[in-house]
Order: structure tokens, then C-alpha cells, then sequence
């Protein structure tokens, strides 16, 4: 059933000429979410296709279900592309800080900061300056709670990476 429903939410998620229809497919992806187990490629699709067609005047409701969507599923990661998308919100740490305080953003912040922390490593000159602002902001903004053994194994993960792929770092 849910093979079948799918298709026609994702369309739905994607309507850029309807905001009541969007909304509604956004609703009904969160209840099945919340409802059934999700394959990990549809969880996948939706965190990449949630926020690349999320409406700019609506990013705390795109937060929230993604939000709704990480903590019922046990998403891996986020895509490139959906995580881009999420950049494109205007202050995003405010905006998860501000959802921390109505819902659990954990489960959602166990896939951002990954991508975080890899872009923080895959990045140099100027990216890596705005790269490395926004995983500091990140961690100071949001409230992560028990999520610092989360981080702290991220940040390992990817120093010794980059110290095989480049060579020690003086």
C-alpha cells in the first residue's frame, strides 16, 4: 500500500503551484512514517526531496516534518542535495534551536551533523571557513543534549580521513 502511495505524495510534495497540496502530501508522509516502517531508500527520498521543494516561507514546517520523519524512521543519512536544500534556510541553527523547543530534534540533528562535519572536512578556502561557521554555529545554537558522543565520533571519523587521504596536518 505504501508502494503505491508514494508516488502520488511525492508528487504532491513536489506541487509548486498548491501549497494546500503540498502541505497535505507532507502531512500524509508523516503519519505513514510514523505509522508503518519505511524502506530506507523511501526515507532517503524523503529527506531529499522534503527540503529541496520546501517553500522558503515555510521552513519551520518543512523542519518539523522532517523531524517527524527522522524520529518514527532510522534514516542514515541525508543526501548532498537535500542537505543544500536546508542550507538555502535563512539561519538554520535558529531555526532548529526554535523547533528544539516544541519537538526532539535529535533523531533529525544524527543526520545533519554528519553532512556537517563532512562537508567541514571535504572543504578548503573559503568553503571550509563558511563549512566549519555553520557546524560551530550548529553545535552552539541547537540544543544537541546527549548527542556530544555523536559529535565527538563524527569529528574523529573525519580527522583521520583526512590525515590517510592528506598526510598528518601540522
Amino acid at each position: 500500500l505504501v508502494l503505491a502511495l508514494m508516488p502520488t505524495i511525492l508528487d504532491g510534495i513536489r506541487a509548486t503551484k498548491s501549497p494546500e497540496l503540498k502541505a497535505a502530501a507532507l502531512m500524509v508522509a508523516c503519519a505513514l512514517a510514523k505509522k508503518t516502517t519505511l524502506s530506507p531508500s523511501v526515507v532517503s527520498t524523503l529527506l531529499d526531496i522534503v527540503p529541496r521543494y520546501a517553500r522558503f516561507d515555510a521552513a519551520h514546517v518543512t523542519l518539523l516534518a522532517l523531524a517527524a520523519i527522522c524520529a518514527s524512521q532510522t534514516p542514515e543519512r541525508i543526501s548532498d542535495g537535500g542537505y543544500d536544500a536546508l542550507l538555502r534556510f535563512k539561519d538554520l541553527p535558529s531555526l532548529l534551536a526554535s523547533l528544539a523547543e516544541q519537538v526532539d530534534v535529535r533523531p533529525l540533528m544524527a543526520v545533519i551533523l554528519p553532512k556537517a562535519v563532512e562537508r567541514v572536512a571535504e572543504e578548503r578556502g573559503d568553503g571550509a571557513v563558511g563549512a566549519s561557521a555553520l557546524l560551530r554555529s550548529l553545535i552552539t545554537t541547537v540544543p544537541l543534549h546527549h548527542q556530544v558522543n555523536l559529535l565527538a565520533d563524527l569529528i574523529t571519523t573525519a580527522c583521520l580521513r583526512l590525515e590517510r587521504e592528506h598526510g598528518p596536518r601540522s
